[in-house]
């Protein structure tokens, strides 16, 4: 694969991942669950970063634009809820759509870092040590975002999804996320 090749896969499964998280914020937003919603808000915004970095870092290391392939974006939000409206959605549907979409989260997380080893070990072979720097700190920061959602995955089997459990860490969340987006900006 050329170095071409696995800029152009890293750029389309980086937008996937953009279209993945802001899907996730519409999911829960709908669900009323606004801390997960803020969370995946911030995540969205994290993937929007990286995606100009990776533009920078190969526009300025090989003096060409990533080309552009045809993108299908995930499905997160079933599509019955688009006929349905937020009142509708009972407690046990609420339930099964929270490990629905935590496990969705982990999924999709675990393909990125198979994607992104993918990319560092093939920009190994072609000596492209730059690149494969660059593409090693994708994979440090999906490993941390992997061992974030394996522990809410892992929080919320411990108490069986309990919703009044889920609705008691909104707040905590909401603020908490609400802070770390902030901060991206603040970084400039």
């Amino acid at each position: 694969m050329t170095v071409e090749e696995i800029f152009t896969n890293l750029c389309t499964h980086m937008i996937k991942g953009l279209m993945f998280h802001e899907q996730l914020s519409h999911y829960y937003h709908f669900l009323n669950l606004e801390g997960y919603k803020c969370c995946h808000e911030y995540h969205y915004l994290c993937e929007t970063l990286s995606h100009i970095k990776l533009q920078r870092f190969y526009i300025n290391h090989y003096d060409k634009l990533i080309p552009e392939e045809r993108i299908n974006g995930p499905e997160v939000i079933p599509s019955l809820w688009y006929k349905s409206s937020r009142g509708d959605v009972d407690t046990t549907t609420r339930k099964g759509a929270v490990r629905a979409g935590v496990e969705k989260w982990l999924e999709w997380e675990e393909d990125t870092h198979k994607c992104y080893l993918d990319a560092y070990l093939q920009l190994k072979e072609l000596n492209e040590t730059a690149a494969m720097h660059f593409v090693k700190e994708l994979l440090i920061d999906v490993e941390e975002e992997i061992q974030t959602a394996k522990k809410k995955l892992l929080d919320l089997s411990t108490v069986d999804f309990s919703i009044s459990y889920i609705a008691g860490q909104q707040e905590g969340l909401y603020k908490k996320y609400k802070e770390e987006k902030k901060k991206l900006f603040e970084k400039g």
